[in-house]
């Protein structure tokens, strides 16, 4: 019989658990990050995401306009470096189907850097020659 209180404890346990991480994942919604501009221009940069309370993660992308990213998290900045001075990047954040911001890049400025709504305030974007310091 003891034996049996614990199984029912431990199923209890494992039951409210999935409840809870089902909550926090329904929380969480998913930012698009959208790259566009010159055909076929190459970019790298690296995105910042922020998930509730948890650490900040640091996510490497790289690519060919046009491109999009799926982002998960409730806030992130993104920084994308041209491979060309010359080429134009244009990148936009989109939640719940809502523009939030978009940003086109100026030449030379090699950098392009866009933010998310967040704990840091509103959405915004810049073109930086040098990379830009967080």
């Amino acid at each position: 019989m003891r034996i049996s209180v614990h199984i029912r404890v431990i199923g209890l346990m494992t039951l409210f658990l999935s409840f809870s991480a089902i909550g926090q994942a329904a929380d969480m919604g998913m930012i698009q990050l959208e790259v566009t501009g010159d055909p076929g221009a190459a970019f790298s940069g690296d995105c910042r995401i922020v998930s509730g309370h948890k650490p900040v993660k640091r996510y490497r992308i790289q690519g060919k306009v046009p491109a999009k990213y799926w982002l998960p998290g409730n806030a992130v900045r993104c920084s994308l470096e041209k491979s060309s001075l010359s080429s134009r990047l244009r990148a936009r954040i989109i939640r719940d189907e809502v523009l939030e911001i978009e940003q086109t890049s100026v030449s030379p400025f090699r950098w392009l850097t866009v933010t998310s709504s967040g704990p840091w305030g509103a959405a915004k974007g810049s073109a930086t020659a040098a990379r830009p310091l967080w």
